[in-house]
């Protein structure tokens, strides 16, 4: 496995893939299949405000006059990334549906269904994941994530996400959640969006809002 801790130029996505009429078969380092299952947004305002809170602008900010950043005290316990693995991803079932899994090193496993459909004016995008990660440390963990967005003829739009981490370990962290609701407008090249998040790591409490 690739150390992601070293402070040198590393790698994020090395990978062979054949792909066909059968679905999609990828060899290398990249995503899991349950990798975004958790982050599934149609909103527009990604890049400053999602579900993974640690990973956007949004999680530089300080609460009040502490060092304590947003990003700092959630995340949205994602499927995996970054990992050698073989994925398979089947071709688009009923035109909405596709199945996903993979297998990586460290004996993870990985399995997610995503859907997407325009129905009417009305576009709608869900994704369910689920993973169960064999390394050892804080990455020996299983984790369950489930998200939708939707967006509408003039623009408003919701999204949602919900996941679990519990950590194979029999010691601590058995059942962290995160919780991510969002409500936006958006027009043209123009996007805004208010959302709320919660967190809760054995007892401890996290509520960033935007």
């Amino acid at each position: 496995k690739f150390n992601e801790t070293s402070a040198s130029l590393q790698d994020r996505k090395t990978e062979l893939y054949f792909a066909g009429k059968w679905g999609k078969v990828s060899l290398g380092k990249g995503d899991g299949a349950a990798n975004g299952s958790a982050e599934v947004d149609l909103s527009g305002t990604t890049a400053i405000d999602y579900a993974g809170g640690n990973a956007c602008l949004l999680g530089s900010v300080t609460y009040g006059t502490s060092t304590i950043t947003v990003g700092a005290s959630y995340t949205e316990f994602d499927g995996e990334s970054r990992n050698d693995r073989i994925r398979y991803d089947t071709p688009k079932l009923a035109k909405v549906l596709t199945i996903s899994g993979s297998v990586a090193n460290a004996n993870e496993k990985e399995i997610a269904v995503w859907y997407a459909q325009t129905i009417g004016s009305t576009k709608i995008a869900a994704a369910l994941g689920y993973t169960d990660n064999k390394d050892t440390g804080s990455t020996d963990r299983k984790r369950t994530s489930i998200s939708a967005s939707a967006v509408i003829k003039n623009g408003l739009n919701f999204t949602i996400s919900y996941s679990t981490q519990e950590n194979n370990a029999a010691t601590a962290n058995k059942g962290n959640t995160n919780s991510y609701f969002k409500i936006g407008w958006s027009k043209g090249k123009n996007n805004v969006s208010l959302s709320y998040g919660q967190q809760n790591i054995e007892g401890v409490d996290a509520n960033p809002s935007s």
